[in-house]
């Protein structure tokens, strides 16, 4: 058994998702012949890996690294940690007043992915992948796109407006990459309206409070604590979309941790 050891009440959350999978809940919840290993192992087996960066072929334990893998694949296939997400994200959403968001990226190095990789100009010309986010003023994420790592801000901000879908009006917290006027032309007419920094040659002068944008500070401690599991740091997994599941489970967990405080 491993030190990293999931909240009970957290798995619990998982496994109800896994329940409303047709096919995973006979794998998991109901007789099978075949059937070796808890789930609640399998889960904080996972865990381990999202906190270590270990390769599947040097984790120690009493389920074998493959079946891990392939118990781990099985749920990235059905979108098990995705929807975990979408279920804290809609909950957090519900019980708290939001009118503050803050926006930022963050480039992660390759190490041995396969796809959906490219070279950034400016982080020395590195292959990697970009994570976008969008926090509260709190700085808990409500929205995440990982994508290649040369694709602008501008497109994923267009994303994750189609992601949040706020009615109320917002207030946007972004560096001076994100300054655009069809951007911010297209984020009013939905209410929401970007704060950015002013370039020295912008001609234009959007509102701007100082005391406000101090906060995007928050964002930036996000990163932080996300990056602080090392398979997030470094992409490790051969496909994005294992990539993409860990974060899923990182910022899941961070949700998680502020609805029950």
């Amino acid at each position: 058994m491993t030190k990293y050891v999931i909240d009970n009440s957290f798995k619990s959350l998982i496994k109800d998702i896994l329940k409303n999978n047709k096919k995973l809940n006979n794998r998991y919840f109901k007789y099978h012949p075949n059937s070796k290993y808890k789930i609640d192992d399998i889960l904080d087996e996972i865990l381990y890996v999202l906190k270590t960066g270990i390769s599947w072929r040097d984790i120690r334990s009493h389920i074998n690294w493959n079946t891990l893998y392939q118990h781990f694949k099985g749920m990235i296939d059905e979108k098990i940690f995705f929807k975990l997400f979408k279920v804290l994200q809609k909950r957090y959403l519900k019980s708290n007043y939001i009118n503050t968001l803050i926006i930022d990226s963050s480039f992660i190095p390759n190490k041995y992915g396969r796809n959906k990789i490219s070279r950034n100009k400016f982080y020395k010309n590195k292959k990697g992948n970009k994570i976008s986010l969008i926090t509260d003023i709190n700085g808990i994420p409500l929205s995440v796109f990982v994508d290649r790592g040369t694709i602008h801000d501008i497109k994923l901000t267009y994303k994750h407006k189609k992601d949040l879908q706020f009615e109320n009006n917002i207030i946007l917290l972004a560096d001076k990459g994100y300054i655009s006027g069809n951007l911010r032309s297209n984020l009013q007419e939905k209410g929401i309206q970007l704060m950015t920094p002013r370039k020295k040659n912008q001609k234009k002068i959007s509102p701007f409070n100082k005391t406000l944008y101090k906060n995007r500070i928050k964002i930036e401690n996000t990163f932080q604590k996300i990056k602080n599991s090392r398979r997030l740091s470094i992409r490790y997994d051969h496909l994005l979309n294992t990539y993409k599941t860990f974060v899923y489970i990182s910022i899941s967990l961070l949700l998680y941790k502020k609805l029950k405080v």
